[in-house]
């Protein structure tokens, strides 16, 4: 299924948050928005420049290779 049939309201397009990624205004922005700390937030893309803003951010951040190595990944972090 496409990402916005799963995630809904959840997904994000940058430019509606005035700036654009890897911007580490809006990682600041988005966590802002669910009133959560970065550093309370996971962010995945295959675009290893957006991983690194998320983790300038201060964001947890893992660049998405394939669905097994993400799911290899959100189990090592209690995730899944």
């Amino acid at each position: 299924p496409e990402l916005w049939a799963l995630l809904g309201e959840h997904v994000h397009a940058s430019a509606r948050l005035g700036a654009r990624k890897p911007d580490v205004v809006v990682f600041e922005r988005l966590a802002a928005r669910y009133a959560c700390a970065t550093s309370r937030t996971l962010f995945v893309d295959d675009d290893p420049e957006y991983v690194a803003g998320a983790r300038a951010a201060g964001m947890h951040a893992l660049q998405f290779v394939g669905e097994a190595a993400l799911a290899r990944e959100l189990r090592a972090l209690g995730l899944v």
